[in-house]
Protein backbone atom coordinates (compact mmCIF):
# COMPACT_ATOMS: atom_id res chain seq x y z
CA UNK A 1 0.00 0.00 0.00
CA UNK A 2 1.30 3.50 -0.88
CA UNK A 3 0.10 6.64 0.90
CA UNK A 4 1.98 9.60 -0.57
CA UNK A 5 5.66 8.64 -0.34
CA UNK A 6 5.01 6.16 2.45
CA UNK A 7 4.94 2.43 1.75
CA UNK A 8 3.13 0.21 4.20
CA UNK A 9 2.96 -3.57 4.03
CA UNK A 10 -0.42 -4.86 5.17
CA UNK A 11 -1.01 -8.60 5.71
CA UNK A 12 -4.18 -9.74 3.94
CA UNK A 13 -3.82 -13.51 4.25
CA UNK A 14 -7.15 -13.57 6.11
CA UNK A 15 -8.86 -12.25 2.97
CA UNK A 16 -8.02 -15.57 1.23
CA UNK A 17 -7.37 -13.91 -2.12
CA UNK A 18 -5.08 -16.81 -3.09
CA UNK A 19 -7.99 -19.19 -2.64
CA UNK A 20 -10.21 -16.99 -4.79
CA UNK A 21 -7.57 -17.01 -7.55
CA UNK A 22 -7.36 -20.81 -7.48
CA UNK A 23 -11.14 -21.16 -7.52
CA UNK A 24 -11.36 -18.83 -10.53
CA UNK A 25 -8.71 -20.80 -12.41
CA UNK A 26 -10.56 -24.03 -11.60
CA UNK A 27 -13.82 -22.63 -12.93
CA UNK A 28 -12.15 -21.45 -16.14
CA UNK A 29 -10.25 -24.65 -16.90
CA UNK A 30 -13.03 -26.96 -15.77
CA UNK A 31 -12.29 -30.63 -16.41
CA UNK A 32 -9.56 -30.10 -19.00
CA UNK A 33 -6.90 -30.13 -16.26
CA UNK A 34 -6.49 -31.92 -12.94
CA UNK A 35 -5.49 -28.99 -10.76
CA UNK A 36 -3.79 -29.07 -7.38
CA UNK A 37 -3.08 -25.97 -5.35
CA UNK A 38 0.48 -25.80 -3.99
CA UNK A 39 1.51 -22.82 -1.92
CA UNK A 40 4.99 -21.37 -2.27
CA UNK A 41 6.96 -21.93 0.92
CA UNK A 42 7.48 -18.91 3.18
CA UNK A 43 11.25 -19.09 2.67
CA UNK A 44 10.88 -19.17 -1.12
CA UNK A 45 8.35 -16.33 -0.98
CA UNK A 46 10.73 -14.20 1.08
CA UNK A 47 13.57 -14.97 -1.36
CA UNK A 48 11.36 -13.91 -4.29
CA UNK A 49 10.14 -10.76 -2.55
CA UNK A 50 13.66 -9.66 -1.62
CA UNK A 51 15.20 -10.31 -5.04
CA UNK A 52 16.55 -7.07 -6.56
CA UNK A 53 18.28 -8.38 -9.66
CA UNK A 54 21.43 -10.41 -10.45
CA UNK A 55 23.78 -7.55 -9.59
CA UNK A 56 22.52 -7.43 -6.01
CA UNK A 57 21.92 -11.16 -5.57
CA UNK A 58 24.66 -12.98 -3.61
CA UNK A 59 24.42 -15.92 -6.03
CA UNK A 60 24.12 -13.74 -9.13
CA UNK A 61 20.85 -15.46 -10.05
CA UNK A 62 18.53 -14.32 -12.80
CA UNK A 63 14.87 -13.71 -12.01
CA UNK A 64 14.03 -16.96 -13.84
CA UNK A 65 16.41 -18.92 -11.61
CA UNK A 66 14.82 -17.43 -8.48
CA UNK A 67 11.39 -18.56 -9.66
CA UNK A 68 12.72 -21.99 -10.61
CA UNK A 69 14.16 -22.44 -7.11
CA UNK A 70 10.87 -21.31 -5.55
CA UNK A 71 8.87 -23.83 -7.58
CA UNK A 72 11.39 -26.64 -7.04
CA UNK A 73 11.54 -26.22 -3.26
CA UNK A 74 7.78 -25.81 -2.91
CA UNK A 75 6.82 -28.80 -5.08
CA UNK A 76 9.36 -31.33 -3.79
CA UNK A 77 7.75 -34.76 -3.74
CA UNK A 78 4.92 -33.67 -6.04
CA UNK A 79 4.34 -35.04 -9.52
CA UNK A 80 3.14 -32.34 -11.92
CA UNK A 81 3.16 -32.17 -15.70
CA UNK A 82 2.98 -28.37 -15.64
CA UNK A 83 3.15 -25.58 -13.10
CA UNK A 84 0.87 -22.56 -13.37
CA UNK A 85 2.33 -19.79 -11.25
CA UNK A 86 0.56 -16.63 -10.12
CA UNK A 87 3.13 -14.17 -8.77
CA UNK A 88 3.22 -10.50 -7.81
CA UNK A 89 4.40 -7.96 -10.37
CA UNK A 90 5.53 -4.33 -10.53
CA UNK A 91 4.10 -1.15 -12.01
CA UNK A 92 5.48 2.34 -12.22
CA UNK A 93 3.17 4.74 -10.39
CA UNK A 94 2.27 7.46 -12.87
CA UNK A 95 5.35 9.32 -14.09
CA UNK A 96 7.01 9.20 -10.67
CA UNK A 97 10.05 7.18 -9.64
CA UNK A 98 7.88 5.07 -7.36
CA UNK A 99 6.71 1.55 -8.08
CA UNK A 100 3.71 -0.46 -6.96
CA UNK A 101 3.86 -4.18 -6.31
CA UNK A 102 1.17 -6.80 -5.93
CA UNK A 103 -2.14 -5.83 -4.39
CA UNK A 104 -2.98 -2.68 -2.48
CA UNK A 105 -4.15 0.91 -2.52
CA UNK A 106 -2.13 3.77 -3.94
CA UNK A 107 -2.90 7.36 -2.98
CA UNK A 108 -1.62 10.46 -4.76
CA UNK A 109 -2.30 14.14 -4.31
CA UNK A 110 -3.84 15.73 -1.23
CA UNK A 111 -3.69 19.27 0.07
CA UNK A 112 -4.26 21.73 -2.75
CA UNK A 113 -4.03 18.86 -5.26
CA UNK A 114 -7.08 16.64 -5.54
CA UNK A 115 -6.41 13.29 -3.93
CA UNK A 116 -6.76 10.16 -6.05
CA UNK A 117 -6.92 6.60 -4.78
CA UNK A 118 -6.37 3.47 -6.82
CA UNK A 119 -7.03 -0.12 -5.85
CA UNK A 120 -4.54 -2.27 -7.76
CA UNK A 121 -3.79 -5.93 -8.38
CA UNK A 122 -0.51 -6.24 -10.25
CA UNK A 123 0.56 -9.81 -10.93
CA UNK A 124 1.83 -12.23 -13.54
CA UNK A 125 0.56 -15.63 -14.65
CA UNK A 126 3.22 -17.97 -16.00
CA UNK A 127 3.35 -21.58 -17.20
CA UNK A 128 6.34 -23.84 -16.46
CA UNK A 129 7.23 -27.39 -17.45
CA UNK A 130 6.81 -29.94 -14.68
CA UNK A 131 10.29 -31.46 -14.38
CA UNK A 132 12.76 -29.19 -16.19
CA UNK A 133 11.04 -26.02 -14.95
CA UNK A 134 11.35 -24.17 -18.23
CA UNK A 135 9.12 -21.16 -18.70
CA UNK A 136 6.66 -21.82 -21.53
CA UNK A 137 4.63 -18.62 -21.32
CA UNK A 138 4.14 -15.58 -19.11
CA UNK A 139 1.68 -12.69 -19.22
CA UNK A 140 1.12 -9.62 -17.09
CA UNK A 141 -2.36 -9.60 -15.63
CA UNK A 142 -4.74 -7.28 -17.45
CA UNK A 143 -8.36 -6.23 -17.55
CA UNK A 144 -7.91 -4.44 -20.88
CA UNK A 145 -6.89 -1.03 -19.54
CA UNK A 146 -4.36 1.13 -21.37
CA UNK A 147 -1.11 0.60 -19.49
CA UNK A 148 0.47 3.85 -20.66
CA UNK A 149 -2.24 6.43 -20.01
CA UNK A 150 -3.07 5.83 -16.36
CA UNK A 151 -1.42 6.11 -12.97
CA UNK A 152 -1.31 2.33 -12.56
CA UNK A 153 0.02 0.11 -15.33
CA UNK A 154 -1.93 -2.98 -14.43
CA UNK A 155 -5.40 -4.02 -13.24
CA UNK A 156 -6.86 -1.23 -11.12
CA UNK A 157 -9.93 0.81 -10.31
CA UNK A 158 -10.12 4.36 -9.05
CA UNK A 159 -11.89 4.73 -5.71
CA UNK A 160 -14.21 7.70 -5.34
CA UNK A 161 -14.77 9.84 -2.27
CA UNK A 162 -17.24 7.37 -0.78
CA UNK A 163 -14.34 5.07 0.07
CA UNK A 164 -13.17 5.88 3.61
CA UNK A 165 -10.15 3.65 4.09
CA UNK A 166 -8.72 3.26 7.57
CA UNK A 167 -5.01 3.65 6.85
CA UNK A 168 -4.14 2.22 10.27
CA UNK A 169 -6.18 -0.96 9.72
CA UNK A 170 -7.38 -1.43 6.13
CA UNK A 171 -7.67 -5.21 6.60
CA UNK A 172 -10.93 -4.74 8.49
CA UNK A 173 -12.65 -3.19 5.46
CA UNK A 174 -14.99 -5.83 3.99
CA UNK A 175 -15.94 -3.55 1.09
CA UNK A 176 -12.30 -3.16 0.13
CA UNK A 177 -11.78 -6.90 0.36
CA UNK A 178 -14.74 -7.61 -1.94
CA UNK A 179 -13.55 -5.00 -4.47
CA UNK A 180 -10.04 -6.47 -4.54
CA UNK A 181 -11.33 -10.00 -5.02
CA UNK A 182 -13.56 -8.84 -7.87
CA UNK A 183 -10.63 -7.04 -9.53
CA UNK A 184 -8.36 -10.07 -9.20
CA UNK A 185 -10.96 -12.49 -10.55
CA UNK A 186 -11.63 -10.21 -13.50
CA UNK A 187 -7.89 -10.06 -14.26
CA UNK A 188 -7.49 -13.84 -14.03
CA UNK A 189 -10.44 -14.34 -16.39
CA UNK A 190 -8.92 -12.04 -19.02
CA UNK A 191 -5.29 -13.12 -18.64
CA UNK A 192 -5.41 -16.90 -18.23
CA UNK A 193 -6.57 -17.57 -21.81
CA UNK A 194 -3.40 -15.79 -23.01
CA UNK A 195 -1.26 -18.25 -21.03
CA UNK A 196 -3.02 -21.57 -21.57
CA UNK A 197 -5.52 -22.71 -24.19
CA UNK A 198 -8.99 -22.91 -22.65
CA UNK A 199 -11.37 -25.20 -24.51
Amino acid sequence: TVFGNEFKDVPIEAWKIDGAIFAKIQSLLGTQADLKRIEISKAAQADYDNYKGPVFDPKGRSSEQVVQEAIRSSTAGQSCDLHLLVSSGYSQFGSSNQYLRGMGVAVTGGGIISEKRFLHAIFNISLWTGTTLQEKNIKRATIGQDRFSSFVRGPHRQLDESWKIDQANPTGDSRLRAALQELVEQAVAQTLPQVVAIK
